[in-house]
Parts: structure tokens; sequence; C-alpha cells
């Protein structure tokens, strides 16, 4: 993450930021008749569309190009569909139809029709094309058993390989859950029975029958598997264990079909996946087989014991693992608690079994990375003589010579040794070992979350150098990257996923304070952590707990990092502006609420385009007006709030007439004498309200919304009561703004148009020319503050002009006196002065001026 983006990801980060843009340019080549394919690399088109699938949150003015886009980038052989947000029903429809290129497919299965039957589509075409495929079940078993049917040679509609059995079976499974009581010391014993055999024969019948059953399309030469059960609709303890024997049975299925694989992984909560896989009767023919991971999630609700599943089994398993001859990574880690190992006694390899692995595992000299972490299999991992108390040279008995390149002990007490001979360990031992158990044990969602309370506990105990921190925080962002998108099943397992997430937000965002980290993070690190905080803040069905402190670490990381700078570089504006706005409206706290609203107001200020981009695309005008309304609902005074949305309004209205327009259509007027009304005293929110009446005012299409009694009392009400300066003077200008466009355009029988000039006139004479004006809007263009004065036909613009020159001569001189050298103002001056006719109060702000110029002059 060190490395910076090249000119490529800045391309990729605009256009499909900007699919509105995107899709006309990719067809006027098709226009051309260059051809789209010989105009864009496939590897290219796969980049750009992994970044949308990942990234992408098309506002609603993109969503008619998301089928363009589709049906564009037809030709891509990478595709990832973990995002939720990024297509519609028709759009998931339409990429289904349209890609039959696809060999490497990621794909999350959520509990959605439309989408299952999106992704049946897209397996079915696709099937033959096929290297690499990756579940990630956020859903019911029954939801994927489709695509599982389809990898696995058979069509999508088959039946179920086992039944949920019938009541004349409830007297054998009970049977059976009571031989299994005493499951380790069963599997004490040796070899197999007749009724292993029996299930192992089944087995190979019902591999045979699914291959003979196969479709004309099916997967042909598929290299890599990866299945995540992130979710169980699976309730062992509820309904009867056997009727799940079909899962595992799906799974072989695609295993047989497949012979050629050469990494597969299960990360399952039913059962430990590892003695399924090794009891499969042609598990020696997997000879291309490199990378195994079978690890195995705990949830006390979900996990059931190989034989209660009805799943073939051989208590001998581990004898099967040399059979893998090729084998170079091997994982079957687990989050059993060890410090209570009687409670989890079904789950535990009996001591025969030990001894079976760890002979397995001498036979197998081509094994560099195992990965055993809370299994009892850790004592492979002790000193060469048991009376020994402390470490002297090989921690490994049996292996004396031989070297890994990985050992996995996180959550053992194996990790304590001193001399583990593997160049890699995770563990809790030290902060390198939990570095360790973080970037290896991300596929585990409840050893993560473990990983990340152990670090945390260490860093509050410990000082961490620079360069782990870092490397913690990076590891964070994978992790963040692995967990993908959130949907709203309420599961356990997704709860863990919740509370995984707000943890490594939190101890990022210490490291990051405590360390003075800011300035090592690079620009690419910055957008990566900046696209997960948008995405999380952007989903659904997080607990409400959980969501506010999401949000409220997400803008502690956007303000302390500056992340606000990163959205802009890496053109995700359109994305940025509407998380600001969730966060503001979530219930974190005023201080966070008000870093949200300024973050808003300072990416909304940066130019004309986002503000355009912020009124017209992203309604952000209406949005803030629907807040405005709120607050004024709340029973209480606190108008901070209020002034800070007021000011991003501002910015918004400020020069850009589109926005002004929007803002009298939704109620802002209306929204404006409300706040007035209700806080009289506020003279700062008074002031920001009328800079953007002023802005409004500038439009003349626009003055029929303010020229309306019960707005003209509110303007005269500031203009002749107000005690402030700076809002009479507004006041003043936004009424001249309306007396300037001429006695026809008028409407109010009552104020007359020539009352409302002597008012403008007499509170003028009365305004302090001395005291500075902030924020003033009327000295943007000091041309043509001066053509005013040369507006001979209206006397009164000619003094409010004179005053404000004046003014901004005498409270800041060191600011405006080049701009009035530059505009050859003092000679336009002098000429208006020389034309006589001018009002004695005009003359002597005018001859003021010239005074306070030549004495500046000569300091």
């Amino acid at each position: 993450m060190d490395g910076p983006d090249t000119l490529q990801d800045l391309s990729i980060f605009y256009l499909m930021n900007n699919l509105d843009i995107l899709l006309p340019c990719l067809n006027k080549i098709n226009d051309t008749n260059e051809g789209f394919e010989s105009s864009l690399t496939t590897l290219l088109g796969n980049r750009m569309l992994e970044y949308y699938n990942l990234r992408g949150t098309p506002c609603d003015h993109e969503q008619p190009f998301v089928d363009e886009l589709v049906k564009k980038f037809n030709c891509c052989t990478d595709l990832s569909l973990n995002n939720q947000r990024s297509y519609t029903h028709e759009n998931l429809m339409t990429l289904a139809m349209c890609f039959k290129s696809v060999k490497n497919l990621y794909m999350t299965c959520f509990d959605s029709s439309y989408r299952l039957e999106a992704l049946s589509v897209l397996c079915k075409n696709n099937l033959s094309n096929l290297s690499t495929v990756v579940i990630t079940q956020k859903c019911e078993e029954d939801d994927t058993i489709g695509c599982l049917n389809l990898l696995g040679g058979k069509d999508f509609d088959s039946d179920l390989p086992y039944s949920s059995g019938s009541d004349d079976d409830s007297d054998d499974d009970n049977k059976a859950a009571s031989k299994n009581d005493g499951k380790a010391e069963s599997k004490s014993t040796d070899g197999t029975d007749a009724q292993e055999n029996t299930h192992n024969e089944a087995e190979m019948d019902t591999d045979e029958k699914l291959a003979s059953k196969s479709l004309d399309n099916t997967v042909i030469d598929m290299k890599s598997f990866s299945y995540y059960q992130v979710y169980s609709g699976i309730h062992p303890n509820i309904r009867p264990c056997r009727y799940f024997g079909w899962f595992y049975s799906l799974l072989s299925g695609v295993i047989s079909r497949n012979p050629n694989l050469q990494s597969f992984r299960l990360v399952t909560m039913l059962s430990n996946p590892i003695e399924w896989f090794l009891s499969r009767p042609d598990v020696a023919k997997l000879q291309h087989l490199q990378s195994l991971s079978l690890s195995f999630e705990y949830f006390e609700m979900y996990a059931a014991i190989t034989e209660d599943m009805k799943i073939p089994f051989t208590i001998s398993f581990f004898t099967k693992l040399p059979t893998l001859r090729n084998l170079r990574h091997l994982d079957i880690s687990c989050n059993l608690p060890l410090e209570d190992f009687s409670e989890f006694e079904p789950f535990l390899y009996a001591e025969n079994q030990v001894e079976m692995f760890v002979e397995a595992v001498k036979e197998m000299p081509q094994l560099k990375s195992l990965d055993i972490s809370g299994t009892n299999l850790a004592t492979i991992i002790r000193h060469s003589d048991d009376r020994d108390k402390k470490c002297r040279d090989h921690c490994m008995p049996g292996f004396e010579g031989r070297r890994f390149e990985f050992l996995g002990l996180y959550g053992t007490e194996a990790c304590t040794h001193r001399f583990i001979p593997a160049d890699r360990v995770s563990g809790n031992a030290s902060i390198h070992q939990l570095i360790e158990a973080l970037m290896t044990l991300q596929h585990n969602s409840i050893i993560s979350s473990l990983v990340l309370k152990d670090i945390s506990s260490w860093i509050q105990e410990h000082t961490v150098s620079r360069d782990n921190c870092l490397a913690i925080i990076d590891g964070f962002i994978m992790l963040m990257t692995k967990i993908g998108d959130m949907d709203a099943c309420r599961s356990e397992s997704e709860e863990f996923e919740e509370k995984t997430i707000v943890t490594a937000l939190e101890v990022t965002y210490k490291l990051v304070v405590d360390n003075g980290l800011e300035e090592c993070f690079t620009v690419r690190r910055k957008r990566l952590l900046l696209d997960h905080l948008m995405t999380f803040c952007d989903a659904e069905g997080w607990r409400r707990k959980s969501k506010t402190q999401l949000m409220e670490y997400c803008i502690l990381l956007i303000v302390q990092l500056k992340l606000g700078n990163t959205a802009l570089y890496s053109y995700r504006f359109k994305q940025f502006v509407p998380v600001l706005q969730v966060i503001f409206l979530s219930k974190v706290g005023n201080d966070k609420k008000a870093h949200a609203i300024n973050e808003l107001y300072t990416v909304c200020s940066t130019n004309q385009e986002y503000k355009i981009i912020a009124g017209t695309k992203l309604n952000l005008v209406q949005n803030l007006l629907k807040t405005v309304e709120g607050l004024l609902i709340e029973e209480t005074n606190e108008s901070l709030n209020l002034l800070r949305v007021w000011k991003v309004l501002g910015t918004l209205t400020d020069e850009i007439p589109c926005n002004c327009e929007l803002f009298v259509q939704n109620k802002g007027c209306q929204f404006s004498k409300l706040c007035i009304d209700k806080y009289p005293h506020d003279k700062g929110l008074h002031k920001m309200i009328l800079g953007i009446l002023v802005d409004v005012s500038e439009n003349s299409s626009m003055s029929s919304w303010l020229m309306v009694s019960d707005m003209m009392t509110v303007f005269r009400q500031l203009l002749l009561d107000g005690k402030d300066t700076n809002v009479r003077f507004l006041a003043a200008g936004l009424l001249l703004r309306l007396v300037s466009y001429g006695a026809e355009i008028w409407t109010l029988s009552e104020p007359t148009r020539d009352s409302i000039i002597m008012e403008i006139d007499k509170t003028i004479e009365t305004l302090d020319v001395n005291e500075l004006i902030t924020d003033n809007k009327f000295s943007k263009s000091l041309s043509i503050v001066l053509s005013q004065i040369e507006n001979y036909s209206l006397p009164v613009q000619q003094h409010w002009a004179a005053w404000l020159l004046a003014n901004l001569i005498s409270a800041t001189p060191e600011t405006f006196w080049d701009k009035l050298e530059a505009e050859d103002g003092l000679s336009r001056i002098e000429i208006v002065l020389q034309h006589g006719g001018v009002k004695d109060d005009i003359v002597s702000l005018l001859q003021k001026i010239k005074t306070l110029t030549c004495e500046y002059r000569h300091q």
C-alpha cells in the first residue's frame, strides 16, 4: 500500500465515478466503427469493472447508464459481484445474460431472490470458462443449492442428495446422538467400521450419478474454489442434523467434478470440515491440489459433530493427508477457546488422531505452510525432552533439519516457544505474531475478531513502532476488503463482522492519533481506507449501536487524515457527499456532527463544478432544506447545527443560479423566515441566511420569490431594527438589488419602492464605515462596485457602493488598495466627483476613499 496510484488508476477512478461521461465516449468509439474491443484491452476492462463492482454506488442520474456499462464490458474475464448497491434487478439480469467469457467469478449470495436468479444464469452461461470461483454465503444454504449443483455438473434445480429423513428414522438418529456423547473416546480406536465403508460407497455412488446427470455445458477446468459460509440457516439443535448432510454432499460434487483443483477453501460453521474432506474416498485423486484451507467457525447454535451431520466419516482420516502429494499450504484453523477445552471435547482431535496428524505431516516434505490455530494439534510444537521447562534449540521434535515458511499457532500455547522452525509465525506472544495472525486468519471472522481484541489490548499495554502500526492498519484494510458488503440478515456471524469493523476503526484511529501517523499515510493507503469507510457508512442492516459507533470513527478518521482531499483526488465527490450527510443525520454526538457538516462545506467549496453537481445531481440543496425543516421541528433552542447547515447552503448558492433556483423551489425562503423568527437574536444565523438570499436576489428571474409581503417584512426588520452592522448592510444590499431591477418589476403595493429606497439611504447614513464587514459577498468584484458608483440614475446605489468601497479601504487597505489600482479606481472616482450633481454624503465618502489610498500609498 506504499506504492502510488498510477495514471491508469486515476483514469479508472475518474471514468467509473462518472458513468455519464464514460458511456457517451464509448458510444462515439462504436460510431466511428473502430470497435470497442479493439480500443479497450481485456485487462483494462477487468480493472474498470472490478473497481465499479466493489466501489460503485451510482447516483440516480447515472442509473440509466449501468445497463449500457454492462453491455460494453461483456468481454471481461473477471467479475466480482460482492456489492448489492451497484446494480438494480434489471441491471443484474442484463449482466447475467451478456457476460459469457467469465473465467474468475467472485460472488456474494444475499437473501435476494432476483439476485440468486441472476447468479444462476451467470453461472450457466460461463460454466465452461470458469477457472476460479469464490462464493460468499450471506443467506441460507438452500439459496446456494442451484449454483453448487451447476458447479458439480448437475442441473440447477436438481433434487438434494439427502432428504430430511422420515419419522421412522428418528430412533436411529437418537441412537446416533447417544453414541456421540463419547466421541473423543471413540476416535481413539483404529481403522474404520462397516458403517463408514457403507457411507463411503454411498458417496461413490452419488458421485457416479452426479457425473451421469452432467450437462453439456459444464465446468471443464476449474482450478480454484472457495466457499465462505458467513451466515447459516442451519440450526442442528432445532432441526434434525441429518437434513444438512446434503450441504457437504453438494461440495463433494464440486470436488468430484473438478479433479484438477489446485486450491480449495471452505470456511464453515457446521462441523469440522477436515474430517469430511479427508474421509472422501476419492481424495487421492486431487494430485494437483497445492492449497487446502478448511477452517471451522464455531458457533454454539450452529455447530454439529460430523457424525451427527450424517456425513461419511473415517476416524483415521489424517492418514489420507499424505496422498495429497503436491500440497504446499494446509489451513485447518478453528476458534475453540483453549482455556476450556473440556466443553468443546466433541470437536477436538483424540490423542491417536493428533499422532496420525504429526506422522502425516512428516511424510509431506513439500508442505511449507501450516495453520493449526485454535486446535489441539499445536502439540506438534513442544520441547524435544518433555522434562525441559525452557526452549533449548529446536521446538518441533521429529522435524529436525526442516523449516516451514509459515506456521499458524494463534490461540495456542505453542506460539510461546522460542525456536519454532518457521520464517513466519502467527500467534499472540508478540506484536509480530499478532500482525501475522491478522494477515493470515481473515477468512475466519470469529478468529479475526479475537485477533483484533488481542491487538487492541497489546497497543494499550505496549509501545508499538510506526512500522508495526502501519502494518496493523494495512491488515485492517485487507480485513475490511475481505468482509465486503453488509446485509440485513441480522445473523450472529454478521454481528461479529460489525464488531470487527468498529474495533478495527477504533484501533486505527488510536494508532493514528497516538503515534502521529498522518504523514506516514500514503495517498493510496488513504484512498483504500476511504473506500471502505464510504462502503460501510452506506450499508444497510447495521444494528443501531454499531452503526453509531461506526459513524463516529469514520468521521474522526476522515477529519484526522484529511480524507476529504482524498475523495476529491480519487474523483469520489459524488459518493463522499451523501456519506457526510448520513453521518450528520445519524445519532452521533454534536462534535461529530460538526465535523461532518464542516467537511461537507469544505468539499463543496472546492470549485463551481462541484457546487453544481452537489445541487443538481446529488440533491444536496433539497436534502439540506429538509434537514433545516427537521431541526426547526425539534424542541430545542440550539441553533448551532442550523448555522452549519445554512453555511453549506451558502456556498452552494454562491454564484450558482441553478442552486439558487432549487433553493426557492424547495421552500428556502419560507425556512429562512422561520429560522429568523425562531432565533431573533442569533446575528450569525441572520447573516448567513441573508447571504443566501442575496445570492438569490442576483437573479432577476427569482425576484418574485423575495418580493412578497412576509419576506419584505423580515428584510425591513433586519434593516431598521438590527444592531449588527453586518446584518444591516446585507439587508440593505439585498433590498437595493430588488430596487435596482426597476419600478416595473416591483410588484408590492406596500411598502412602495420609493419608501424602501429612502429606508436604505437612511440606514447607510447610520452605518459605521470603519467597522469591518466580515465575509463580504459584495466585495468579490471591485469592477461591479465601481460601476455602481457611476450609476447616476439611482443615487441610493451610488451611496451604497461608495460606502462599501470606503469601508473596504478603511478596514483592510492592504487587501483592496492594489485591486483598486488595478481597476483604475481613483481615476473613475475623480470622474464621478467632477461630474457634479452627486449628493454630499456620497461626495464625502468618495473623498475619504481618495484620502485613505493616498495615506496608504505613502506609508
